[in-house]
């Protein structure tokens, strides 16, 4: 897994998600937002992305998780990093059958083999 420079904020969000703390978590993830913004940390911005997923999951928030893991995958196009990429497409259908939406699902995860 890749780490960012700012991830302590982001671990701090992620212990907030495990202890049930939700209101707390938003305020960490703006904060590794902005510091990863700030210092062009794109892998932290990657980390950051999929702990708001999983808030949103848990609260089934499903269009925000597919957002988040939509710009997850950016992050990994935009690295070439293969493997963030796939992990952020398969991980994207997920939330795209919960909504109902088997077609792009299916398109999501087969993009995994390209």
């Amino acid at each position: 897994m890749l780490f960012g420079l700012f991830s302590q904020s982001t671990v701090q969000a992620v212990v907030l998600l495990w202890l049930g703390e939700f209101n707390q978590i938003d305020t960490h993830l703006e904060v590794s937002e902005r510091l990863s913004k700030e210092a062009n940390d794109i892998p932290g911005m990657a980390e950051m992305y999929m702990v708001r997923c999983q808030r949103c999951l848990i609260v089934a928030d499903f269009p925000s998780a597919v957002k988040y893991l939509s710009a997850s995958v950016d992050v990994g196009k935009a690295l070439t990093i293969d493997g963030l990429r796939m992990f952020g497409l398969s991980h994207l259908a997920n939330p795209m059958t919960y909504m109902m939406h088997f077609e792009e699902a299916w398109q999501t995860a087969q993009e995994c083999r390209l």
